[in-house]
């Protein structure tokens, strides 16, 4: 199970850890407060990549995270 939070500042290891040690494998959030429309940008380009052009899902996350510096403030946690 793959879990995106997009409210402000859910980044933390506390709470990427609690999501991780319950099964999830992949938990991303942004780490500080965030544009909506970044959270918006981020989220179509990440799922553009992945549907679209195939890409697998850490690929997707390093391709959206690199559009600007406000997608830059997502966090990817995972347990590899």
């Amino acid at each position: 199970m793959k879990v995106i939070a997009t409210g402000c500042a859910l980044g933390g290891d506390l709470l990427s850890q609690a999501f991780l040690n319950s099964g999830c494998s992949v938990y991303i959030a942004p780490k500080d407060y965030i544009l909506g429309s970044a959270v918006l940008i981020f989220m179509m380009r990440y799922f553009y990549e992945i549907l679209e052009q195939q890409r697998d899902e850490r690929e997707a996350f390093n391709i959206a995270l690199n559009l600007d510096h406000d997608t830059a403030i997502f966090q990817r946690y995972s347990k590899d």
